[in-house]
């Protein structure tokens, strides 16, 4: 999330939150501005339940746990975060290439692998 709130703090957006969807319903998620002190802890290693991540957070937060339908799974919030960042700020996703040659003005020319038979 943290790569999220970022993003949004620099276009400027008040209102952080993300939109799932399950089927035909839209669900927004808040992106609170600072990370859940348990969430804290489980990023910096010095969490009580080493190695997991938190199971609980407020609802209707990114950080509430998908366990009882009140919470974005793992996948809708890549997916999300995915969507957002393509959408709004595409180009934190390119690659170290991808950036050097967009710097320099030149192009990517993808061809098929040789595969003699």
């Amino acid at each position: 999330m943290r790569v999220l709130r970022n993003a949004m703090n620099e276009k400027g957006i008040a209102d952080k939150s993300i939109k799932v969807m399950r089927g035909d319903i839209e669900f927004n998620f808040q992106i609170p501005e600072e990370e859940p002190p348990k969430w804290l802890a489980y990023l910096d290693g010095t969490g009580s339940a080493k190695g997991k991540a938190p199971l609980s957070g407020e609802k209707g937060t990114v950080y509430c746990s998908s366990r009882g339908g009140h919470g974005p799974s793992k996948a809708e919030l890549a997916r999300a975060t995915v969507d957002w960042l393509k959408a709004n700020k595409p180009e934190v996703l390119d690659s170290k290439v991808e950036k050097t040659f967009r710097e320099k003005g030149w192009k990517i020319i993808w061809t098929p692998p040789y595969s003699p038979k």
